[in-house]
């Protein structure tokens, strides 16, 4: 059986470019081990097959589209919340919201948090970063809520009672300017919440794109694997490993996510190369494959010092030997979604 194992690379030759396989972007081969390097909060950065341009109308439709979905959902909840429908004498015949009611808002409101929750999903699949995925997420909820809040305004201002809020009093003038606050803000923080996700998604790539293009490709060790039960959506485990890389007594490590099929899991002393930046270069035995480094992560990105600057892309040393773990049932997946 031929199986899918494209140029891994070595120190002299690069890898193959990355294909962006659904669910798991920058990664080369799901037949392949794949380390992805971290932010500073632990989380996982690859690189994406998507241009700029594309990344930047893709983000924008998903926040918009998503937004205006979770919206009639804020917007009830703002409704409910400014005519004090789960207040005493709320209802038109002055009893309390009943119990149910509040239970049937909380289920309700799981519709829009699933959403949210895939707005992350695939926001990290474009951008390759869970970080900037977060920021959209962040970037929908506030645009939703400035649309509900937005749509409580213009109903009240038109007399037309909210399907929630029939018979209830009109809301207050006070609640009523508030909630027109609200929208505005909610407004304008979503706006700035993706315009800042899109400047460090346009960074994160640049960064890795001019590190594959331009870095030095250095030997390096895999020191160690160390596996929690966890596994990405197609069933692949996912391990936490730890590389070591340049001359001895001036080593750097590097902590990474490393994503492999449960039979080529690399054993610890698998060679490796890392691609780093070659004004970092760790006194050694590195080649730059271009005529210049990387140079700054991206315009309106990061400067010197910042955590985008001390990224490495690293992969598999194809021209030397690499022994896997034989045992392995030792990942197989329980069952359980990671």
């Amino acid at each position: 059986m031929t199986e899918d194992v494209p140029d891994w690379g070595s120190v002299t030759e690069p890898a193959a470019d990355p294909v962006g396989l659904p669910g798991n972007p920058g990664f080369l081969s799901p037949l392949v081990p794949a380390f992805a390097v971290r932010d500073p909060r632990g989380r996982p950065v690859v690189e994406t097959p998507l241009s700029p341009r594309a990344q930047t109308l893709y983000l924008a439709r998903l926040v918009a589209s998503a937004g205006v979905l979770v919206a009639p959902v804020a917007g009830a909840a703002l409704t409910l919340l400014a005519g004090h429908l789960l207040g005493s004498g709320a209802l038109p015949d002055g009893r309390p919201a009943p119990w149910w009611l509040v239970l049937a808002l909380a289920v309700v409101a799981l519709v829009p948090g699933t959403l949210l929750i895939g707005v992350h999903t695939v926001a990290l699949a474009a951008t390759g970063s869970s970080r900037v995925g977060s920021r959209l997420t962040a970037a929908t909820a506030l645009l939703a809520v400035a649309l509900g809040a937005g749509t409580v305004v213009a109903l009240d201002r038109a007399g037309v009672e909210h399907p929630l809020a029939r018979g209830l009093e009109p809301l207050p003038l006070a609640a009523l300017a508030l909630t027109a606050l609200l929208a505005l803000a909610g407004g304008g923080a979503a706006v700035a919440a993706t315009l800042a996700a899109r400047r460090e998604a346009h960074a994160v790539q640049d960064r890795l794109r001019a590190l594959r293009r331009d870095g030095m490709r250095t030997e390096g060790r895999l020191e160690s694997v160390r596996y929690h039960g966890r596994w990405t959506d197609d069933g692949r485990p996912r391990l936490d490993a730890t590389v070591t890389y340049g001359t001895p007594g001036a080593e750097r490590r590097v902590d990474l996510l490393l994503v492999a099929p449960a039979d080529r899991v690399p054993l610890p002393g698998a060679p490796v190369v890392v691609v780093h930046d070659p004004a970092d270069e760790p006194t050694g035995h590195g080649t730059a494959p271009g005529p210049g480094g990387p140079g700054p992560a991206a315009p309106g990105g990061t400067s010197r010092g910042r955590w985008l600057d001390d990224v490495v892309l690293v992969e598999l040393d194809q021209s030397r030997p690499v022994a896997y773990d034989p045992d392995v049932a030792a990942y197989a997946r329980a069952g359980a979604e990671d």
